[in-house]
């Protein structure tokens, strides 16, 4: 009944949080809604905007987009000082951008005109920051960088990519598929690396990765007798997916630059681009409650209605549960090995667990997941679902181990000679008094530490597996909005962490031997 009471007083807190939290988000977004923030064409007005030309980012803050060039973009176009601040997604640039925790950030075009549409409150400067083609990338020396190149021209020539660009950065949404694959691969599936959050060049609708590049890629693998499996990742994972051979190609507006041809080979550009500045428009006024409580409504929507989006929230907290329950198994199982290893008694055994436990303590668990994923099985086609087990497994196993060892140490060991004096063996004693007292010792601890787990998977996006957090972060960049999609992943995480807690506890006290009724032999109960 306590740990009922414990559970609902925490479920009340955070609604509250939230409420209080949606509430503040949601008249911070109205209050940025202006009188004329964009044109049809997404282009406001210099006369709208806080900043109105491109040296009026001068001792700015500017926001860019990790894994992109555009930092070297903007040291190359733009005199003057300011301070770079770096982003994981378009959707928090937006968010930061609304939120003055930025005065601007630079984008694709297409991209930049899609998020002025979508975004009250921000422009784009007219002036581009520079011209900028966008094309596929390749492992160095790949012979696909050329038979790409001559399909892309044979497209140019004949209008077609004319055609999808139009189509892609139009606004009839319903025009917006992406064909079958019903053509033949003979020469087998080519597995493309892009990040499914630069809409429209290449983004998630329900369930599948479409856009521009996505359709133009499918049409050069279909010329070329290719499959294609398209794989969503964060830019910098992209680019170690393909040096590493995860991925035989990326994709997704990726600027072509000198700098990156020295290490993949590229395709002829696909589209022909520029580097905008998107900045906030000038004008702000509070938009009334009316407004307010339908903006709630819509953006809850778009969230988790539109497209069936929850969808992706539910497929993502699947799989943290598979990974977090194979990784604590499987790192419980690792760290009684562990301790079996120490009471060996074998002097380099004990070294080598040691330095087991003490590297996995001091390298971050994602630093651990790329190597595993890039270096380790770089060259071996593996699920990165089953590396991140690897990766969680080995994390969770020197923890677990040093844990069980602590405690184990703890024991008196007046109780292992008074076992040995009944005759048992040392491993009888080990299994039968010695490990059963440490036990009702590391076991809270444990529990703990496996709900602690399942929050530190949140980083195997890193590494291309459709988690939870990543689910979170594809929502967000096609609603280009924050709030919710981290409000909804926060409050999953937290119920289930909570009901975890819950299961554990109650699975702790059944296998609890003091919880367990004694009978006395040859005394009958009255």
């Amino acid at each position: 009944m306590r740990r009922a009471r414990s559970f609902a007083f925490g479920l009340g807190f955070a609604l509250i949080c939230v409420l209080v939290l949606t509430l503040s988000f949601a008249r911070a977004e109205n209050s940025s809604t202006s009188s004329g923030s964009g044109s049809s064409s997404g282009q406001s007005s210099p006369n709208e905007l806080e900043i109105n030309s491109l040296d009026g980012l001068d001792g700015k803050r500017i926001g860019i987009l990790c894994g992109s060039n555009y930092d070297r973009i903007i040291k190359q176009n733009l005199s003057g000082t300011y301070e770079l601040k770096y982003y994981n997604t378009n959707s928090d640039l937006i968010f930061a951008l609304k939120s003055h925790k930025i005065d601007a950030f630079p984008t694709d075009e297409p991209v930049g005109l899609l998020a002025v549409n979508r975004n009250s409150g921000i422009g784009i400067i007219p002036k581009h920051v520079a011209d900028d083609d966008y094309g596929f990338f390749f492992k160095k020396g790949s012979p696909l960088a050329n038979k790409f190149s001559g399909v892309i021209e044979s497209l140019k020539s004949d209008g077609t990519l004319n055609r999808l660009k139009e189509k892609w950065c139009g606004a009839d949404e319903s025009a917006k598929t992406i064909p079958k694959q019903d053509w033949e691969a003979k020469n087998g599936t080519l597995k493309m690396a892009t990040t499914g959050e630069q809409e429209p060049l290449t983004y998630v609708s329900g369930s599948q990765t479409i856009g521009y590049d996505i359709e133009v890629a499918m049409l050069c693998c279909k010329e070329l007798g290719y499959g294609i499996e398209a794989e969503n990742q964060n830019t910098s994972a992209m680019m170690a997916s393909v040096s590493s051979g995860k991925a035989d190609f990326g994709g997704g507006g990726i600027s072509i630059t000198e700098e990156r041809k020295k290490t993949y080979d590229f395709s002829v550009p696909d589209y022909n681009g520029a580097v905008v500045a998107v900045v906030r428009t000038a004008g702000d006024k509070v938009a009334s409650n009316g407004d307010f409580w339908s903006s709630i409504v819509e953006s809850f929507n778009k969230t988790f209605i539109q497209e069936n989006r929850w969808q992706l929230f539910a497929s993502g907290l699947i799989v943290t549960i598979v990974i977090s329950v194979c990784a604590g198994a499987l790192g419980i199982l690792l760290g009684y090995a562990t301790v079996l290893a120490r009471r060996s008694g074998i002097k380099w055994v004990g070294k080598l667990v040691d330095g087991y436990q003490v590297v996995m303590g001091g390298v971050p668990i994602v630093v651990v997941l790329m190597v595993l994923y890039y270096v380790v099985f770089g060259s071996i086609n593996i699920a990165g679902e089953i590396v991140a087990v690897i990766a969680f497994t080995l994390s969770f196993g020197a923890t677990a181990g040093s844990t069980m060892w602590t405690s184990i140490s703890s024991v008196d060991s007046i109780q292992e000679e008074c076992g040995l004096a009944l005759s048992y063996t040392p491993w009888e004693v080990f299994r039968k008094i010695i490990f059963p007292l440490a036990r009702r010792q590391f076991t809270p601890q444990l529990l703990g530490q496996f709900v602690s787990l399942v929050k530190e998977t949140a980083v195997v996006g890193y590494i291309a597996v459709q988690d939870l957090t990543r689910a979170s972060d594809v929502v967000r960049s096609r609603t280009m909005e924050a709030f919710f999609p981290l409000i909804a992943t926060a409050i999953i995480y937290f119920l289930f962490c909570r009901l975890l807690t819950w299961a554990l506890n109650k699975l702790a006290k059944r296998f609890d031997i003091n919880n367990r009724p004694r009978k006395i032999e040859g005394v009958k109960e009255i």
